[in-house]
Parts: structure tokens; sequence; C-alpha cells
């Protein structure tokens, strides 16, 4: 019997003594838990691209991902009051961008917000964007009438 006990001590000395190989190396202990931890990722691409518990050993074809085919939504036309129009040849609209509070001149074909001016006229302007147009009025009749200072309209 021994003999038999002489035989797994020499067995087992290998695993006795592992940890003392270990202690002259400069590996961090955390690191020796895991013993794939001292294989480069770049050495392990065979695993990422034959997965093991695949049955087929190859991996997942990329998912597709679904496009909106859908047309965007229509741009939403610029908030803008209209100032001032001068008709001298030139037509041009002075605006004001309610947004940011710019005053824009404007010329027929200028673009503004993606919605370009169409027709300037004696008190509107026109902007049309696809197959929208919008009237832009310099003087709204829903607005209430200013009184003058001296009390007659």
């Amino acid at each position: 019997m021994g003999l038999a006990r002489a035989a797994q001590m020499l067995a087992l000395a290998p695993v006795l003594a592992a940890p003392a190989a270990h202690a002259g190396n400069t590996v961090p202990p955390a690191r020796l838990e895991n013993p794939l931890a001292a294989i480069p990722l770049s050495q392990l691409a065979t695993t990422r691209d034959r997965p093991l518990f695949v049955p087929d050993r190859r991996p997942p074809p990329p998912v597709a991902v679904a496009r909106d085919t859908s047309p965007p939504p229509p741009a939403e036309p610029p908030s803008l009051s209209l100032l001032a129009i001068i008709l001298d040849g030139h037509q041009r609209a002075i605006v004001r961008a309610e947004d940011t509070g710019k005053i824009l001149r404007l010329q027929i074909g200028d673009n503004i917000d993606g919605w370009r001016i169409a027709r300037i006229e004696k008190q509107r302007i026109e902007i049309v964007h696809d197959s929208r147009a919008i009237d832009i009025t310099m003087f709204k009749n829903d607005q209430p009438k200013q009184k003058l200072a001296g009390g007659a309209d």
C-alpha cells in the first residue's frame, strides 16, 4: 500500500507545486483565476467565428434593421410676420422670423426653412413647399383695430 500512496503523491506533485511556480510570475492573481486571461483576444477569433454551442458552428446571421420607408412628415411652415413689401421693379418682402426675431429681406425664389418664396404682392407673400402653399398677409383681418390717441377711429 505504501507504493500506491507514493504514486499518488508523485501524481499530485505538479498540482501542489503550481502555486509556487506562479509566485515568480508577474501576472496579477486575479488574471490567474481565468486560464484564458493570458491569451490575447486577437487569438480567440475562431471562437467568435465558430461558436461552440451552436449546432452548425456558424455565427448567427446579422440582424436586418427595419428601415422606415414612410415619407417624412411635411415641413411646418416658418412662423413669419410680414413687415413690408417693396415693389420697385425688384419685388422684395421684409419679414421677421418669429422664433429668432431676425429681420429677413426676401425675393421670389429665396428659401426659408425649406419653403420657397413663390409670389410677392401688395400686402401678401406666398410660400410653397412641395404641393403646399401658404399665404402670409401684412394686415390680418382678424386682428383688432388699434385706436388712435385722439379718440377717433
